[in-house]
């Protein structure tokens, strides 16, 4: 996988996170492939090792300023050219060292070789028919005259 390219089962995709951000990440990036590893906190160490060869990275862990990062400047020079890591965490130049925010006008930079996509609130990527679509949804789920499903939840 090179930037600008779908994915196909041959990109690697690595995912950092467990929460509803990176599994959402997980949900729509494997209707293009499997391969597909998912890194925990406690599985780092893992991902440290195998880093290089992923063509996506994909970030759903924010460490804040006074940690670590995940991906120093050491290891980013290290990532085969064309690697695309999207910091959905949005967590910027903390997780992945040096990273900058970007907007929807131009989410995506280049350095080195890589490209990087930080664009907070990442839903905005669908801006144009979200709204119509999580209106859909609440209407179906939560605003329907059809509440009894819901009553089983307090019980």
């Amino acid at each position: 996988m090179q930037y600008g390219l779908i994915p196909t089962e041959e990109t690697k995709i690595a995912i950092l996170g467990s929460g509803n951000v990176a599994q959402g990440a997980f949900s729509s990036i494997s209707k293009y492939s499997s391969n597909i590893r998912m890194y925990y906190r406690k599985t780092m160490s893992i991902f440290k090792e195998n880093y290089t060869k992923y063509d996506i990275i994909i970030n759903g862990i924010e460490i804040g300023k006074d940690d670590d990062p995940i991906l120093s400047f050491s290891e980013q020079k290290s990532l085969k050219k064309g690697t695309f890591i999207i910091d959905i965490a949005a967590d910027a130049g903390n997780t992945i060292e040096g990273t900058h925010f970007t907007t929807m006008d131009a989410p995506i930079y280049e350095n080195d070789g890589k490209y990087y996509y930080v664009v907070p609130n990442t839903p905005s990527l669908i801006y144009r028919n979200v709204s119509q679509e999580l209106s859909k949804i609440l209407s179906e789920n939560i605003f329907s005259e059809d509440c009894s499903r819901f009553l089983s939840i307090k019980s």
